[in-house]
């Protein structure tokens, strides 16, 4: 595992997107909790591992304004593969935690009118809108296109749960529609590793390996496969007049 000496200043307009934890943690602040947790990380073996997660699952429920840092930092840390399943993980347990507390608060959440912000927010896309009256029925496909659709996170994660979805449909529907962020994020960190090692060594890039091809194969498959179910999320009726038929 690698230590992460440097974050990329790059990283701090992706760490300003907005969050309800943005109020009370600008960018730097963000970033720099960021760099020492992945420093401890990269040096600490399996419990720098169980810290780093923690702190991202945490990070997550919170509405953290800078977890796309922490998967380009698993990318760096623990490599291409580690990486995906170390983030992929953490992505689906916390939203499954998200949802749980979100059900919990939800008398709570609606009088401070999260309810009707997570309403506006899906029906500005249209496809969304288009299954708003059967979020409940739809709920894997609704799932999948709010997670594929630019929502902020911390509205699917929270949103879905006070709309009334299946834990069971928003699970599964995490699962899937997170996958290829996850993989493309954590493979822009493994890759920026790649090129400070071989900078280091010969002061120039190396191929890309087995293990990036892989990577890059991964993401256009799940790509393909969340193509399908948004192609049949998008034609509800069309599936039910061929059923007719």
């Amino acid at each position: 595992m690698r230590p992460l000496l440097q974050v990329s200043p790059s990283l701090a307009s992706a760490a300003r997107l907005a969050s309800p934890m943005a109020f009370v943690l600008d960018a730097d602040q963000a970033l720099g909790t960021v760099r020492e947790l992945s420093t401890v990380a990269g040096t600490t073996g399996a419990k720098g591992v169980l810290v780093f997660a923690a702190a991202h699952t945490a990070a997550i429920v919170l509405c953290f304004p800078a977890t796309i840092a922490f998967e380009l930092a698993a990318g760096y840390i623990f490599g291409l593969w580690a990486g995906i399943g170390l983030v992929w993980a953490v992505k689906v347990i916390a939203a499954c935690l998200t949802f749980g507390l979100s059900r919990a608060l939800s008398p709570l959440l609606a009088r401070l009118g999260a309810t009707e912000a997570a309403q506006r927010a899906f029906a500005e896309q249209p496809r969304l809108d288009a299954m708003a009256d059967s979020v409940q029925q739809q709920g894997l496909r609704f799932t999948v296109l709010a997670r594929l659709s630019p929502v902020p996170s911390y509205i699917n994660n929270f949103g879905l749960a006070l709309l009334g979805v299946d834990f069971a449909e928003y699970a599964k529907g995490t699962v899937l529609a997170t996958l290829p962020a996850v993989a493309l994020h954590v493979s822009s960190g493994a890759g920026a590793a790649s090129l400070v090692a071989a900078t280091a060594v010969g002061g120039a890039a190396a191929s890309p390996g087995f293990d990036a091809v892989l990577g890059g194969l991964g993401v256009v498959g799940s790509a393909l496969l969340l193509q399908q179910l948004i192609q049949g999320a998008a034609r509800p009726d069309a599936d039910e007049d061929e059923t007719l038929r």
